[in-house]
């Protein structure tokens, strides 16, 4: 399947690896806007891997 044809639903059933994903995939992920799964991304970039929901939740923008 192309990402444009995945359901968000299936996202959240099936999931997704925070640390490979892009800004397209994360956002169709259940409570991420697009804003959020940037917000995400960068972090990852300038922080490397996210390692634990804790660090997640701290991620600006990222409210969960």
């Amino acid at each position: 399947k192309s990402l444009s044809k995945i359901h968000n639903s299936d996202i959240s059933y099936i999931g997704v690896d925070l640390n490979s994903s892009g800004v397209h995939l994360l956002s169709k992920v259940a409570g991420l806007s697009n804003a959020r799964a940037e917000a995400i991304l960068k972090y990852r970039i300038k922080n490397g891997m996210i390692r634990s929901r804790d660090e997640l939740r701290k991620i600006k923008d990222a409210v969960f």
